[in-house]
């Protein structure tokens, strides 16, 4: 797959400006401060809806994360599963620690 699915559709990794690469980066870091928000109000909460609205937010923030990170793998030449794998678990862990 050379390309992700975006708001405005497909998005070829190769012809992304500096200007979208920044924006990318914006929303990795936005999509895992949400992430971490729902995380936390999560263990916190015994009401069972709201579980169930905060691990939707949480999917989705992750499957922001994935598609992001996908992006950036694949303009680098990145394209190993494995490697993917645990660049997505690095990224991640290192943005909940800043948290």
């Amino acid at each position: 797959m050379s390309s992700i699915q975006g708001g405005g559709g497909n998005v070829d990794p190769k012809s992304l400006s500096s200007d979208e690469i920044q924006a990318y980066k914006n929303d990795f870091s936005e999509s895992a401060d949400l992430f971490k928000k729902a995380l936390d109000e999560y263990s916190k909460t015994t009401e069972i809806h709201k579980k169930e609205q905060l691990q939707k937010t949480m999917t989705e923030a992750l499957n922001v994360m994935n598609q992001i990170v996908k992006v950036a793998l694949k303009k680098s030449g990145q394209v190993k599963e494995k490697s993917f794998k645990m660049t997505i678990k690095i990224l991640f862990l290192k943005k909940l620690h800043k948290a």
